[in-house]
């Protein structure tokens, strides 16, 4: 769960891959969007290499991502997989 003001306010699917971390879908409540949480989640990980899928129609989704290192990877049918390598 992602936890906000004591309050369960979203969630993130973790599952491994052979590609890296993954942690799709990621779900936040629209009014606890934009105050870094699932940021917050990347950054505490820096060991960890994740990988996601990130739709063409989500224009948050990508911002969010290219913020915490991630780059376009792979094409993918509606959108790019995206790639965090391990932050040293």
């Amino acid at each position: 769960p992602l936890v906000c003001d004591g309050r369960v306010v979203g969630f993130v699917t973790p599952h491994e891959h052979r590609w890296g971390h993954r942690l799709g879908p990621i779900f936040v409540l629209p009014e606890y969007r934009g105050r870094g949480l699932v940021t917050a989640y990347y950054r505490a990980r820096p060991s960890v290499r994740f990988c996601a899928f990130v739709s063409d129609s989500n224009p948050a989704s990508r911002r969010l991502h290219e913020r915490t290192g991630f780059v376009n990877w792979r094409r993918g049918n509606g959108g790019w997989f995206m790639r965090r390598e391990q932050m040293p």
